[in-house]
């Protein structure tokens, strides 16, 4: 069986990696001049930012475009999350926040739009959880929502525009897609490629993130990978969510050989320790499984557990 280089990017790898999928794609998207997808959900072009803010825990608003008329929030979403009426909501007041003077004054309106970027839930539309606005005791707020595959745009004219982000935009704004039309994406990136070699592997990386978040099935993904050819080496942002993920697999690989070798030697582990082996590094577990193998008894294994919780800080109950 051919294998594939290790260094070129799979649909298998962007589906699990732990990066935000539409964090690279759509702030690449929104940061080009003349962007479609602003001019298509009616924001002024314009410094786009990310913003992180205090007491939102290291999350960051996803796109902040700071205009004369006002401060447009873009934010995006992937799933059908219940609470995010309320994140929205929060979202606003932290940019009021931010931008208001020391007396809570803000002279501009802030335009909020959420845009659902994933695709369909076994076939159903039901975009309810997402949809403004939240209304709770006396408390009602706003925002405009847009779903992408819905928005108002010429797919003729994305197919031929002179931005490569725009072939890409046209593929997730096209509620009838066809796997032709991702070919066809596929060999223009690498038609445009060839002249323009410089962030190609970017944008090639760009189409595989949004088959992700269309959900394409991993037989026709398969198809875009093999034309695209992208090589992660040359994106180290991809290349760094790669190596966590193969770190991720590694460890997991592992935990499952420790839970088999306590299988094998008949002991059932109580849930305490078993979270506490998924919390273990993938080294520590190596190290502990012949300890399994090898135990005469459980004191044994008793004693090498107790000598990684030690290290943790963390008490464990006896096997």
């Amino acid at each position: 069986m051919n294998r594939r280089p290790r260094s070129l990017l799979n649909f298998k790898a962007i589906k699990e990696t732990r990066m935000s999928k539409y964090d690279m794609l759509f702030k690449n998207m929104l940061l080009d001049y003349n962007s479609s997808l602003l001019l298509a959900l009616k924001v002024p072009n314009g410094a786009v930012a990310a913003l992180e803010l205090p007491g939102l825990d290291s999350r960051r608003v996803d796109g902040i475009v700071d205009a004369d008329e006002a401060i447009y929030h873009i934010e995006f979403q992937t799933k059908r999350d219940q609470d995010m009426k309320w994140r929205m909501l929060e979202y606003y007041f932290k940019i009021v926040e931010h931008y208001a003077d020391a007396n809570f004054v803000l002279d501009r309106p802030v335009e909020q739009i959420l845009v659902y970027v994933g695709g369909r839930v076994r076939g159903l539309e039901d975009d309810s959880p997402l949809k403004p606005p939240l209304k709770r005791d006396r408390t009602v707020h706003g925002y405009k929502y847009i779903d992408l595959r819905k928005l108002d745009v010429s797919v003729s004219e994305l197919e031929s525009s002179d931005l490569p982000m725009d072939w890409i935009l046209r593929v997730l704004c096209d509620n009838s897609i066809q796997d032709h039309h991702w070919q066809q994406v596929a060999r223009q990136i690498n038609r445009y490629a060839k002249t323009n070699p410089r962030g190609s592997g970017l944008l090639k990386a760009s189409l595989l993130i949004a088959a992700a978040l269309r959900e394409v099935e991993r037989h026709k993904a398969r198809k875009l990978e093999d034309l695209l050819q992208v090589n992660i080496k040359n994106i180290p942002l991809l290349a760094d969510a790669y190596d966590d993920l193969e770190a991720r697999v590694g460890k997991r690989t592992v935990y499952r050989s420790v839970m088999r070798a306590f299988d094998a030697i008949r002991i059932e582990v109580d849930s305490d320790i078993d979270h506490f082996l998924q919390d273990c590094e993938e080294d520590e577990l190596q190290d502990l499984l012949p300890v399994i193998y090898r135990a005469r008894n459980t004191a044994e294994i008793d004693l090498a557990l107790s000598a990684i919780a030690q290290s943790k800080d963390v008490r464990l109950p006896n096997l």
